[in-house]
């Protein structure tokens, strides 16, 4: 008798459990989650870039300037980075990142002279997720940050300068949006960007400082950003 009820309550129980199982499919979509991203919440995130676009910049030699619109400068950069929301809506982080470009800058002929440069840089970030909807964010951002690296300038198309590279930048994130499919996970898209930046050009020949702007569209960067 003790066993048959026994037997009967754990029927009942596995029954109550199932159904409450069941309820609770119904309840929470497959992607449910209790974590919610604000202040406190930590990010890693990578991202690869590919520039596609023109660009125009203005330089400052010291006793001279110029404004330059040059065409289809090939830019790919990788890059990946660590923070945390520091408000609701404000993230500040850490990147690191790797540049290569390769782009024209004066007319030889038919053709064109071009620079090529490799760079690192370290840099901290600062973003503001702005909501557009529940999933999807506009976020602007600044980013600030030093470089090193080398720089080869055609002289002709035989002959080249080669210098070594240090500076600092000041970035601006202009077009920037984030899509965040799960709690945890988001899918990030930039295709502009203005920067301000001053650099130190040396060889054993020679030195120069530069100070240069440009703002590109057309340079779109994918990445991937995950919350914990």
């Amino acid at each position: 008798m003790v066993m048959t009820m026994v037997g009967c309550i754990l029927t009942g129980y596995t029954q109550t459990a199932k159904e409450m199982y069941e309820a609770q499919k119904y309840m929470k979509p497959n992607n449910y989650s209790d974590f919610s991203i604000g202040k406190g919440t930590r990010f890693v995130s990578g991202s690869v870039g590919l520039s596609f676009g023109s660009v125009s910049t203005y330089c400052y030699y010291g006793t001279t300037s110029e404004f330059i619109s040059k065409p289809n400068p090939i830019e790919i950069s990788l890059s990946g980075g660590f923070g945390s929301f520091f408000s609701d809506k404000w993230t500040i982080g850490v990147e690191l990142e790797y540049a290569h470009n390769t782009t024209p800058i004066s007319q030889l002929g038919t053709g064109w002279l071009k620079q090529y440069t490799n760079l690192f840089g370290i840099a901290i970030d600062v973003t503001e997720h702005l909501k557009i909807t529940d999933n999807f964010f506009y976020t602007a951002g600044l980013s600030f940050g030093g470089l090193i690296g080398d720089l080869k300038e055609d002289v002709d198309y035989t002959n080249y300068m080669s210098f070594q590279v240090n500076g600092i930048a000041l970035q601006g994130y202009l077009l920037a949006f984030e899509f965040r499919p799960t709690n945890r996970l988001a899918m990030n898209v930039g295709v502009g960007y203005y920067v301000f930046e001053f650099m130190r050009l040396k060889n054993t020949d020679m030195k120069m400082e530069v100070w240069g702007s440009d703002y590109k569209l057309g340079n779109a960067t994918i990445g991937v950003s995950y919350y914990f």
